[in-house]
């Protein structure tokens, strides 16, 4: 098995795959999967705190992307079983003797570590520290001159360009999160499946096939060849997906109405897609995907206690 990998200053990690969620949203935060392997934690902290450079590479080695603007937030999760990718392997042969597989999802020990890119109020900063080293030096030219020079400071963002630019960043940051897409058990284990627009749109056009009894449909996971599905795995997988995109819209929207409340620039920079929404700028649909949510968590812990 493959995996991608990300390059930090000099030093080359490979990564659970589809974990990487660093991309050109400002501002909020996003992760990565670090498989630890033979480095050290503290080395790969370390390294991360001192550099801001980094370059993604795709499974097969090729270079997706690369910033060198990214700003590590100190704030890395261990787990010792995470689902790294998944293996394909060979189980046999059918009855006219062509080979069949099954998919092996494949857990390792990461470090999740968390990067957010510059925010407006981060370049707000920068400038106000250049215009201090400015207003410094005309003071000190002024002194030496004998001639008063006024400085202005204008063409600070207003609060309501503030309110955009978070709304844009909300918007990049959802349509990112439901592209990335979703795993799902299936018949034959853990797959990944991508959903932008037009995986969605095949997939719920898969639905037709479903309705007229179709019992193997073709599709296929991300970076795997296409091959017969159950109808049933389809099923699950299309149910899955229009939650996933369901829910994160409806997330946004809330997101949204929160950002329209600020009062402040201070507290937009609270605001980040995967914050907590306060109860009070929660949609009724919200509340209802919240719910839902945790009564399937609670049961999949009832589940492990059984």
């Amino acid at each position: 098995m493959k995996n991608e990998s990300i390059k930090v200053g000099d030093k080359i990690y490979n990564i659970a795959n589809n974990s990487c969620s660093l991309n050109d949203m400002s501002g909020y935060p996003a992760t990565v999967a670090i498989i630890i392997g033979s480095n050290r934690i503290e080395d790969i902290h370390k390294n991360l705190s001192e550099n801001s450079a980094i370059v993604k590479y795709s499974a097969d080695g090729v270079e997706e992307w690369r910033r060198d603007n990214l700003v590590y937030t100190g704030k890395p999760t261990f787990d010792f079983s995470f689902p790294v990718g998944i293996e394909q392997e060979q189980a046999g042969t059918d009855e006219e003797g062509n080979p069949k597989y099954t998919y092996k999802e494949i857990m390792d020990s990461v470090l999740i570590v968390e990067y957010r890119t510059p925010t407006i109020q981060d370049e707000i900063m920068a400038q106000r520290t250049q215009m201090k080293g400015l207003n410094a030096n005309i003071s000190h030219l002024s002194t030496i001159t004998g001639v008063g020079v006024e400085v202005t400071t204008s063409g600070q963002p207003t609060l309501e360009e503030l309110k955009e630019a978070k709304r844009a960043e909300v918007n990049a940051a959802c349509g990112q999160t439901i592209c990335n897409g979703i795993t799902v058990e299936l018949f034959a284990g853990f797959e990944h499946f991508s959903l932008s627009q037009t995986d969605q749109l095949n997939l719920f056009g898969l639905q037709a096939q479903i309705a007229t009894g179709v019992t193997q449909i073709i599709y296929h996971a991300d970076g795997q060849p296409c091959r017969f599905y159950p109808a049933s795995d389809i099923a699950l997988l299309i149910e899955k997906a229009m939650f996933h995109a369901s829910y994160h819209t409806t997330y946004a929207n809330s997101l949204r109405s929160w950002i329209d409340s600020a009062e402040t620039a201070e507290e937009l920079q609270e605001i980040y897609y995967g914050a907590n929404v306060p109860e009070e700028y929660q949609s009724e649909v919200l509340k209802s995907y919240l719910t839902q949510i945790a009564a399937m968590a609670e049961g999949g812990e009832d589940e492990a206690d059984t």
